[in-house]
């Protein structure tokens, strides 16, 4: 019998993903993508937030986070605070970071950034499907190999941290 989806991505449950993005709308979608699979969402929707959690994370050797969603609108700031943390601690480099964004958006960052520090650029509005095709693109086996626990969380639990 095949597998089906749900199948596939149970090794999701548990996981820790981060949301850099002040929409709440826009969060909203990848939410209930996250809840249905056991995903557990880190929402920050400032960049000042954002900015005290890489701080925090600075000498850190282990990875919490599957994955970063980062808002296209913060890229120009973040990248300049990631440039300095990732040369500090180069542990940081193993948590793939997503670009959310609209075509004029990836556009304009692409002619003032190096965009290749994004591991995939999500389309505004991001879509279940084109999320899920992103989850699927990642191991199982690359995330047990890494520092991320494997325990199982609570399911749907999400958090907000605001300034």
């Amino acid at each position: 019998m095949k597998a089906g989806l749900t199948e596939k991505l149970i090794w999701l449950k548990g996981k820790k993903v981060a949301v850099f993005d002040p929409d709440e709308s826009r969060v909203a979608v990848l939410k209930r993508c996250f809840d249905h699979y056991g995903v557990d969402m880190l929402w920050i929707d400032n960049y000042q937030a954002v900015s005290a959690l890489l701080e925090a994370r600075r000498y850190s050797t282990h990875r919490i986070f599957l994955t970063v969603f980062l808002y296209a609108g913060w890229v120009e700031a973040f990248n300049e605070t990631w440039s300095v943390m990732t040369q500090k601690n180069p542990h940081l480099l193993q948590t793939p970071l997503l670009l959310v964004g609209t075509d004029e958006e990836k556009h304009a960052l692409s002619e003032s950034i190096d965009l290749s520090m994004f591991k995939e650029i999500l389309p505004e509005p991001v879509t279940p499907r084109a999320l899920m095709r992103t989850l699927m693109r990642s191991s199982p086996w690359e995330v047990a190999a890494g520092d991320i626990p494997m325990a199982t969380l609570q399911r749907g639990s999400s958090h907000r941290l605001k300034s």
